[in-house]
């Protein structure tokens, strides 16, 4: 089989393909020759039906098969010679064949020449440490006794008091022809809406049916990193009246009012700790991003940020401050490219025993199927190959975190807040190679 390329010489190329036409004859004569030994066609003992039969059976079913098999090795021949990492091949339509004449193919590879991940001590990453205060305390059970307190119904005309539940959307007004939905805040106290927006986003007062504008510039660990303008529709305003104490110390476990406490701490205390170990997580995949500089084909982040937009693909995060789908794309790309060469580069491999605990893992073990649950994920091919690859990306982060500076910073607990809050979630999944209605197979060597 002859490959070479027809077009590109970047990012973006294209190569074709021939296979001969005995070359390809005679491997499906050998496939139809296997069938024919197996197969259990009425009328006809195993292993004696005629071939014509066979070929008129299966022949067609046998040939896309081989001529898939000839287009994968195609692919890996091209992504060798060229030394390709592939983003995303993209196969032309299987061409009709007629007998005696050769099988030609055509692929695209959307991908980057081969690349050497920086070394990881030049990595230096500032991980927020939270000190829990007795103030911090008050201030979650005083939230704590509103949580559970009652909810009364308002009507219109109730302006939301500090306390109360707001149901709303929110926007960026940039472009008021073309507002963007936020995918955070949702439902908030004006407390909690406060403190992740500022100042200048106080919607204490605000009622159902109200649409405000304001101009915000966000706080440190805030998604935005830059000021413009945030739209609040309001869908409705629930009315919360406090938790008696006995109430509110049945909820969190305690007997006593300093049991209550107690228990409060630790809750805050494992709350920022998660939260710690998240935004450490999120900085080191944003510097091994920064230290390693890759040319990307701009249709392919184009395509990506466009899945993004639309809900169809759900990225890597690398970096808290991303304003857009195309940064987020493009850096989500780069992560992936580069937490696949570390695992290659140190030849980390996944256990079966891996996957089943993290299946286990994942796996609510209270609801009532949760064993057949398990059972079956561990059956879908698909399933256990997406861990495998996320199980192997976070030993590569671990590879590189062990490596890296880390230094401690203390930071106060609504600073924290605002950033978790904020903050879109690490998802180290693997995302199948192509668009979301379309999928490409994934091609040997590939990233994803």
């Amino acid at each position: 089989m002859k490959v070479q390329r027809i077009s590109g010489r970047g990012s973006v190329q294209t190569f074709s393909a021939a296979v001969p036409a005995d070359q390809f004859e005679s491997v499906v004569d050998g496939r139809l020759n296997e069938y024919a030994r197996d197969a259990k066609i009425d009328g006809f003992r195993k292993g004696k039906v005629p071939m014509s039969i066979i070929r008129r059976r299966f022949g067609s079913e046998v040939e896309a098969t081989i001529a898939s098999d000839f287009l994968q090795s195609a692919i890996e021949h091209a992504l060798s010679e060229h030394d390709l990492v592939p983003l995303d091949v993209v196969p032309e339509r299987m061409p009709k064949r007629a007998p005696g004449e050769h099988l030609g193919l055509q692929f695209t590879v959307h991908g980057v020449a081969q690349f050497k991940v920086a070394p990881f001590d030049r990595l230096a990453i500032e991980v927020p440490v939270v000190g829990v205060t007795e103030a911090d305390i008050d201030a979650e059970i005083h939230e704590f006794t509103y949580m559970f307190g009652q909810i009364e119904p308002a009507d219109a005309d109730f302006g939301a008091r500090a306390e109360d539940t707001v149901a709303a959307e929110l926007f960026d007004r940039t472009d008021p022809a073309d507002p963007k939905r936020i995918p955070v805040g949702g439902v908030a106290t004006p407390k909690l809406f406060q403190r992740t927006w500022g100042e200048a986003a106080d919607i204490e007062g605000i009622r159902t049916g109200e649409d405000r504008t304001f101009q915000v510039s966000p706080l440190p660990g805030n998604c935005y990193d830059r000021p413009f303008p945030l739209g609040v529709v309001v869908r409705a305003v629930h009315k919360r009246e406090p938790a008696a104490l006995d109430d509110l110390m049945k909820r969190l476990g305690a007997e006593t009012e300093p049991g209550l406490r107690e228990n409060v701490r630790t809750m805050l205390q494992h709350g920022m700790t998660a939260g710690s170990e998240r935004l450490k997580v999120v900085r080191l995949v944003d510097q091994l991003v920064q230290a390693n500089r890759l040319s990307l084909p701009e249709q392919y982040v184009d395509k990506v940020a466009a899945a993004y937009d639309a809900g169809k693909s759900t990225p890597i995060v690398p970096s808290e401050t991303h304003a857009s789908a195309d940064q987020l794309a493009r850096s989500s790309i780069v992560a992936e490219l580069l937490l696949s060469k570390i695992a290659d580069d140190h030849d980390i491999d996944v256990t079966r025993e891996e996957i089943v605990r993290f299946v286990v893992l994942n796996v609510d073990p209270n609801q009532r199927n949760a064993e057949d649950l398990i059972r079956q994920r561990l059956a879908d091919t698909d399933v256990v190959r997406m861990v495998a690859v996320q199980i192997r990306r976070e030993k590569a982060l671990g590879l590189a975190m062990k490596d890296a500076a880390l230094t401690e910073t203390q930071v106060p607990i609504d600073v924290m807040r605002r950033t978790m809050a904020t903050m879109a979630p690490v998802t180290l999944a693997a995302r199948m190679p192509g668009d979301a209605d379309n999928p490409a197979p994934a091609a040997g060597g590939g990233a994803s």
